[in-house]
């Protein structure tokens, strides 16, 4: 099954747009929890267990593990077959490199650690796209328009012909990589241009991160991102507001009481259920 038909299928089945991030920052561990790689994976198992009902794809972010070693990187694989368990799992790694690079890095996302997508950085080019959405079993998101202060300083550079770089981007990949293998990374902070990427790209999927501690509104962010069908295409990301909702030791009953939060606010949208198949 493909990553779009498994994400479709956890949407279907939980009434949630859900993605829950994995990012284990050893300092923000609840107390119960030491901070090297056993307590990690328990905290980690621990989470997904929690939050598979709510949740319908997760994302671990590679440097969270990679800071840890070799361990961390035999940890990653571990977590990535354990939420496979439940949902598609994406490898958030931003990869952007040459051809034959990049034809490496998707291999090692999909085939070695066994992610269901990845997200790529555009901005070497299309030669460094190109071998990812070449990859079989792979799906890619791109940075299209991220949620942080700096994306304002490419991203929303205004060029000779008046468009900003972002519109530029997406214009250029609709063109020359029309098939339905990668969609858009779409900052919740960033609604205005997250509505502009949409026009440009009516009907690929979202990753919208910024929802929770960096301050995206969650509804204005699922608005925006509807198709002109009217679907949600969104994948709407949280990662440390439901991670360390709690230091205890109810840290995992904690974490799904704030991804149910999330799903019932979801759920207020306009017609959420029927414009969520």
């Amino acid at each position: 099954m493909g990553f779009l038909e498994r994400i479709q299928k956890s949407i279907r089945i939980n009434r949630s747009l859900l993605c829950v991030g994995l990012d284990p920052d050893r300092e923000r561990l609840p107390e119960t929890i030491d901070p090297d790689s056993d307590g990690v994976r328990r905290f980690l198992m621990d989470i997904i267990d929690a939050t598979a009902p709510y949740a319908v794809v997760y994302k671990p972010n590679m440097a969270f593990f990679g800071s840890m070693g070799i361990e961390g990187l035999h940890l990653l694989k571990e977590v990535i077959e354990c939420a496979s368990q439940h949902h598609a799992v994406i490898l958030d790694a931003k990869f952007g490199d040459i051809g034959n690079t990049a034809r490496h890095y998707a291999h090692m996302a999909c085939e070695g650690f066994g992610a269901d997508a990845v997200t790529v950085n555009p901005y070497l080019g299309r030669d460094s796209i190109s071998p990812f959405l070449d990859a079989e079993n792979c799906y890619s998101f791109i940075l299209g328009i991220t949620s942080n202060p700096g994306s304002k300083d490419l991203q929303k550079r205004e060029l000779i012909e008046g468009k900003q770089l972002f519109q530029h981007l997406a214009e250029t990949l609709e063109s020359d990589f029309p098939g339905n293998n990668w969609g858009w990374v779409a900052g919740a902070t960033q609604v205005g241009e997250l509505a502009q990427l949409r026009r440009v790209s009516p009907g690929r999927w979202f990753l919208v991160p910024g929802v929770g501690e960096q301050g995206g509104a969650l509804e204005q962010a699922l608005v925006a991102s509807r198709t002109p069908q009217g679907n949600y295409h969104a994948l709407i990301n949280a990662s440390r507001s439901v991670l360390y909702a709690s230091k205890g030791s109810d840290y995992a009953a904690k974490a799904a009481e704030a991804a149910c939060q999330l799903v019932e606010q979801m759920r207020q949208c306009p017609s959420f259920d029927s414009a969520t198949v």
